[in-house]
């Protein structure tokens, strides 16, 4: 019994080792069986057919990065922690670097906003400096006109700047006209009254103010007008500046230029200034042209007035006076009321315009040149042919009252330059009530006092030589110490 015991056991022990034998045997011929065919699947050529359904690749595209970034974080846990604590520190050092250029930036753009500031409190300064100049120039002119006192003048510059921003001009120009008309020997009240016609046909005409009150003084002068006669003048002018293909200016300036030619032949400011429109919208000459002709004519008219024998034309031709009369008696022109008297000549050249349509042209050329010299035939010959239009412009300045002012309130004092030199007559008396004559004078005074001393004691030369040779703050520094 114990031996089938024991061989019972022995048995059991025998299958089981052989058992596990087998196994392994067949598991390591499988393996190699396995390898074998692996390896033929990999290196053979084989197709492989892949079916994808669209409506998942979102899902399965997000699902991959969910796993990407918990592969990264798991990475990052075990081995980036040195990593990403480097990187920490380089953003934060990137944050404070666009902190500090942010607030760089900022910084600038204060001190730039600051720097304009600045520029513009520097340019007002000086725009205010420059006012006071001028109108401080202004009160010397005046004072040496008038020989008053500059307190005097300058109280009286003080009311010239209310005038000024009522006319819409400055200061200095309506001060530049007084100092014109005061020179003339004009009084005060007079002066004031002139000031405003002369700044109203300045702007209604559209020229400078010198040369307005230039032609209004030739044309008060030539026909003897008084300073209250002077708005009847701009009327004249800007009425038919309205009326006619000329300009108000250039009718001021031809009729400053003959104005006392034509006084003296008897002609009348208004008739004169029909015939130069007539016969400047006519010829479209220049109206100084026209002025110059009228002046040559009516000097011929004047001369035969005064009896003289010979007339001398502008080519040097000379004219026996017997003979120009003699011309003119032969058409019916009669220069003469009797034997003594002339008749005026614009009554004259109303009689010859009456007769000129039923003259040959003969005739017509022979009392053109009678009346206006070999020159200015032409021009004359115009004025006969265009004298209805002439009278028809007189007319229009008879009945022009009020014109010049209307045109000046309506056009020019709502323009944009009446309000700006408003404005500037403004900022010219706030720059007088702030900056005073004597605080420019005495700033000029301790100038001139330290370039004297610099001067003297040749203490610039030095700075100077130490800016080329060390450099600015050498140069500086050596100016500075020799000064104390």
């Amino acid at each position: 019994m114990k031996y089938t015991s024991f061989f019972y056991v022995e048995r059991s022990v025998k299958n089981r080792i052989m058992s596990e034998f087998i196994a392994k045997i067949k598991a390591e011929i499988d393996s190699t069986q396995a390898e074998q065919k692996l390896d033929e699947l990999t290196k053979g050529k084989k197709k492989v057919k892949i079916e994808v359904d669209d409506s998942n690749i979102d899902n399965i595209t997000k699902k991959t990065d969910k796993l990407k970034d918990k592969n990264i974080k798991l990475k990052t846990d075990v081995s980036g922690t040195d990593k990403i604590d480097s990187v920490s520190k380089s953003l934060n050092t990137a944050e404070k670097s666009v902190g500090s250029f942010n607030n760089s930036v900022k910084g600038l753009a204060k001190l730039g906003a600051y720097i304009n500031v600045f520029q513009e409190i520097e340019r007002g300064a000086k725009a205010a400096v420059k006012a006071v100049q001028e109108i401080d120039k202004s009160i010397v002119d005046l004072q040496m006109a008038t020989g008053d006192s500059y307190a005097n003048v300058k109280n009286i510059v003080s009311g010239y700047n209310d005038f000024a921003k009522q006319l819409g001009a400055t200061t200095t120009e309506v001060s530049a006209g007084a100092s014109d008309w005061l020179r003339q020997g004009k009084s005060i009240a007079e002066t004031n009254k002139l000031i405003k016609d002369s700044m109203v046909l300045s702007k209604v005409a559209n020229i400078g103010s010198e040369d307005s009150t230039k032609y209004l003084t030739a044309m008060m002068k030539g026909y003897h007008k008084t300073a209250e006669e002077v708005s009847a003048i701009n009327d004249s002018l800007t009425s038919i500046d309205l009326a006619a293909a000329v300009d108000a200016g250039g009718l001021a300036e031809a009729t400053s230029r003959v104005a006392s030619t034509a006084d003296l032949a008897g002609v009348s400011l208004n008739k004169l200034l029909g015939y130069e429109a007539a016969v400047g919208e006519a010829s479209q000459e220049s109206m100084s042209v026209i002025g110059n002709s009228f002046k040559t004519i009516f000097s011929r008219m004047a001369d035969i007035k005064a009896d003289k024998l010979e007339l001398i034309d502008e080519d040097g031709t000379v004219e026996i006076l017997s003979d120009v009369e003699t011309i003119l008696e032969n058409t019916g022109i009669k220069l003469r009321s009797s034997t003594n008297e002339f008749r005026d000549f614009d009554e004259v050249l109303d009689d010859t315009a009456k007769k000129w349509k039923n003259l040959s042209s003969v005739q017509r050329a022979a009392v053109s040149k009678a009346f206006a010299g070999q020159r200015q035939a032409n021009r004359f010959q115009l004025l006969m042919e265009n004298y209805d239009t002439a009278l028809s412009y007189e007319k229009i300045a008879n009945e022009a009252s009020g014109t010049a002012m209307q045109k000046f309130n309506d056009a020019y004092l709502n323009s944009i330059e009446a309000k700006q030199k408003s404005l500037q007559a403004s900022f010219e008396d706030l720059s007088v009530d702030l900056i005073s004559r004597d605080s420019i004078n005495g700033i000029l005074e301790a100038t001139q006092v330290l370039v004297e001393f610099l001067d003297k004691t040749n203490l610039l030369k030095g700075a100077l030589t130490g800016l080329a040779a060390g450099g600015m703050m050498k140069g500086f520094a050596e100016l500075t110490n020799s000064i104390t």
